[in-house]
Formats: structure tokens, sequence, C-alpha cells
């Protein structure tokens, strides 16, 4: 605090203070980091009760980005290749797991109903070690195997958002573990989606040993 005759004095711990002034009137200059400067006329002696406006700062948009080049699908540096909530609702296969087989680039090893392995580089084997997957960004790679066992562990089908695959070597962007490619799943937010949500698929089977087999998968889920 500043007055007119150059004095100066502190505040204590609850804001408060005294000054010992000879002669009036004399004007208060009140400041403090984060507030307007605010200057008080006093013309006599009296307890003071000042309140400071506060400065609103204005900070500039900030965005983030894995890279400095643009992140528009079709300016991106890699290939991607993307299945939407369209495409998972249409998929004609048991899951919208089985169906990433559709994408430009992308191969399904069946090693079991439950485990599909995903092969985007023509290495034909069901442990995919130098493959990255991650659901919203986090790898759901086996703690023990160390490398994905399909959607075993994923995420359900109704939560799926979108699913984004980048073919190739992608090691500038996510390291040198995913360098036969990443499959990167993206889930619905649940303050988006509320309410309950289903799906019905239906399918068959036909063998000459087996014959004619209906196959039902249905899942009824609340937010």
């Amino acid at each position: 605090m500043v007055i007119q005759t150059g004095q100066e004095v502190k505040t204590n711990y609850f804001g408060e203070f005294s000054l010992f002034i000879k002669e009036f009137p004399v004007t208060l200059e009140v400041s403090h980091i984060g507030y307007e400067i605010t200057k008080v006329q006093v013309k006599k002696a009296k307890k003071l009760n000042i309140v400071l406006k506060e400065i609103n700062f204005f900070l500039d948009d900030v965005v983030v980005s894995a890279s400095r080049d643009k992140e528009k699908l079709k300016e991106s540096p890699v290939s991607i290749e993307v299945m939407g909530v369209n495409e998972i609702r249409e998929a004609a296969s048991p899951s919208f797991y089985s169906s990433l087989v559709n994408l430009k680039g992308v191969d399904i090893n069946v090693n079991s109903l439950t485990f599909n392995s995903v092969n985007t580089r023509g290495f034909a084997t069901f442990i995919n070690k130098r493959f990255l997957q991650l659901v919203d960004g986090v790898d759901n790679s086996s703690p023990v195997l160390v490398f994905p066992i399909g959607n075993f562990a994923g995420a359900n089908e109704l939560d799926v958002q979108r699913v984004e695959i980048l073919p190739g070597a992608a090691s500038a962007l996510y390291g040198s573990n995913a360098f036969n490619g990443v499959l990167s799943i993206l889930t619905k937010s649940p303050f988006n989606y509320k309410g309950l949500s289903t799906y019905v698929k239906y399918g068959q089977t036909k063998q000459e040993a087996a014959g004619i087999n209906p196959y039902y998968d249905v899942t009824i889920q609340t937010h």
C-alpha cells in the first residue's frame, strides 16, 4: 500500500493494516497480485474497509498433439483405417472385432471362437508381439503373454465409439513396440450415451455333418 506522501505499509495475514497520518486529506493506493490497483481518498481518520476487484486473465487455446503434422484424417502422415459407429452397428459378423478384416490392409488370424488376432503387415502368426492394441489409450496386451489376445479383455461392442488402425510401422508416434501397426479402440462417453442400450444378433451355420445351427447374441446394458 502506498500513500500520497510515499509512505508504504503492508497488511498482516488477515488483511489488516494501520497508518499514522498527520495531515488530511490523503490518497491511499492499494495493490495486490491478481487484483486491480484501487485508489481511496481519505479526508479524516477512520476505519476503512477496502475491497479489491479481481483481474480476469484470458489464456489462448492450447492444442496438444502427438506430432507437428496436421491430424486431419486425409492429411495424416500415415495411413489410417477407421470403423465408426455405423460400420460397427452394421457389421455382419459375431463381433465388430471380426469385421476389422474388411478394412484395407488388415487380416484376421482366427485362432478360436474368442481369440482372433489382427495382422496388418503380412506376418501371419497369432502371436503378434510387435502389434500395439489400445483401448482409450491404454495398452490391453496380456501381462503374462505380452501380446494382444484379441478383444477377449477389450471393450464391449455397445461401448465402442470408433476403431482406428494404423496398418504400417507407426513407431514414430507410438514407439518401437508398434512396429507391426496400431489398433486403437475408443469407447463412448457415459455422459453422452445415457440410458438403456441393447443389440440382438442372429446368424446360422450350415454344414453337411452338423446341419443348420442358429446363432444368437443378445446384450443389454445401462449407463
